[in-house]
């Protein structure tokens, strides 16, 4: 019988780790390489996990993004080759490294840096040469070429099309009507409303953001500001409780719901008794919290705590891992990573192409993988796609080629999609039904 020594139990044991991890990475896996999904040779990866590239020299893996800047994926790091750049400003050059598109191009992900895809507003693109080309016509977003305008800015009316223009219109107005020069009723600027009577828009009273049903200055129902509610006797807006966003139940001087950090205490007040970074403590009570800010979780104690990512939206109180991401970024097992188009609210989780748009006025294009705009004088595309519209703004109607088409009448609200005859005049004016037409 030999005696076994405590030096020899060491050395057995660490030939039985060796072996088990030899046996596995022969197999496939390399738990001895951190984010290594394959590997043929122990402690040499051959292929990363996704989001991870290979240094062929060390055969060890590290981040895209820490690696090779404004990249998300790669397959190495050493030398540089991105699969996917951070968005759809930037392309994949030659040398496997991100490049930011040419100035005035928002998309260039087909051919390089310089050959764009899309432009950015107020540009055109040059389908021979594949540049931006500024569009000529002054305040000017939208142009088939750079001479043909087909949307104007906001507080501007497209006139032409040869040539095109964009008429100013009148003060305070956001769209309107070139001939004549009148202001599209309900399309006045925050703050001020369409007086009928005038048919221009004027002010509406203080802490008020419209006015267009009770006519300036008397503000609409809703209509005040954060902070404020309506008299229904003046029809103007009186403060709440200090520190009070909304106390259209309370009333005046008083509060329904508190600022971020406030609570409603039993007089109708607000005060700071929240605990940090909390959205509502009307149930935990004072210096603690119900609901916490968008990116913090909360934990123990009532307290809250901050998400391991700035682009988290709710987390793990545990780990503090991200569970869903804030808009304009996707869930990636715990990670946030950043749209593709900056219009984005949601995308895929894989790809980072978009799925969703930012608001009603550009809607996701299938062609582009993009958000791109509505057709003119439209409120919303969501179905229709890019250049076209569900519904138009007040005023237009849906024609049989998915455009905003103009009613017969200016003072007209809704109209039938094929004649454009008036069915529904704005507030204010009576329908003749003989002659579809709208009068005050």
């Amino acid at each position: 019988m030999y005696a076994i020594t405590g030096r020899a139990i060491v050395s057995i044991s660490l030939v039985v780790i060796a072996s088990f991890l030899f046996i596995n990475e022969v197999k496939g896996s390399c738990p001895s390489v951190l984010y290594c999904s394959t590997c043929s040779t122990p402690g040499q990866c051959d292929q990363c996990n996704n989001l991870y590239g290979l240094n062929t020299t060390s055969k060890k893996c590290a981040s895209c993004s820490g690696s090779i800047q404004n990249c998300v994926q790669c397959s190495t790091i050493s030398p540089p080759q991105c699969t996917k750049c951070v968005s759809s400003n930037y392309t994949v050059a030659a040398n496997g490294t991100c490049q930011r598109c040419a100035p005035n191009c928002r998309w260039c992900t087909t051919n390089g840096p310089d050959a764009c895809d899309v432009c950015s507003g107020g540009y055109t693109l040059n389908s021979a040469t594949k540049t931006c080309e500024a569009c000529l016509t002054a305040n000017c977003t939208v142009c088939s070429d750079a001479n043909t305008c087909t949307t104007c800015k906001t507080g501007f009316a497209l006139t032409g099309p040869s040539p095109s223009a964009c008429t100013t219109c009148q003060s305070f107005c956001n769209f309107c009507t070139v001939s004549p020069p009148t202001c599209d009723p309900g399309r006045c600027q925050t703050g001020y409303g369409f007086n009928n009577a005038t048919q221009q828009c004027e002010a509406c009273g203080p802490n008020c953001t419209k006015c267009d049903s009770n006519q300036p200055p008397n503000c609409d129902a809703g209509k005040c500001n954060s902070g404020y509610t309506l008299d229904n006797g003046t029809k103007q807006c009186v403060a709440c409780a200090t520190d009070c966003l909304s106390c259209e139940t309370a009333g005046a001087g008083k509060c329904d719901t508190c600022k971020t950090g406030f609570s409603v205490q039993a007089d109708g007040s607000c005060a700071i008794v929240c605990a940090p970074d909390c959205q509502s403590c009307t149930t935990a009570g004072a210096y603690k919290c119900d609901v916490c800010n968008s990116g913090y979780v909360l934990a123990c104690g009532g307290r809250c705590t901050e998400c391991k990512e700035q682009a988290c939206d709710t987390c793990n109180a545990t780990t503090l891992e991200c569970i869903t991401c804030k808009a304009g970024f996707t869930l990636y097992t715990i990670e946030c990573l950043v749209c593709k188009d900056q219009d984005c609210s949601s995308c895929n989780s894989t790809t980072v192409e978009c799925k969703t748009c930012r608001d009603n006025s550009v809607t996701y294009d299938n062609e582009t993988l993009g958000c791109i705009g509505c057709a003119p004088n439209c409120s919303s595309c969501t179905t229709a796609g890019s250049g076209k519209c569900d519904s138009c703004n007040t005023g237009y109607t849906v024609d049989c080629n998915g455009r905003c088409s103009e009613c017969n009448d200016s003072h007209c609200d809704t109209c039938n999609s094929i004649s454009f005859r008036c069915t529904v005049c704005q507030s204010g004016y009576t329908l003749n039904n003989a002659t579809s037409t709208c009068s005050g």
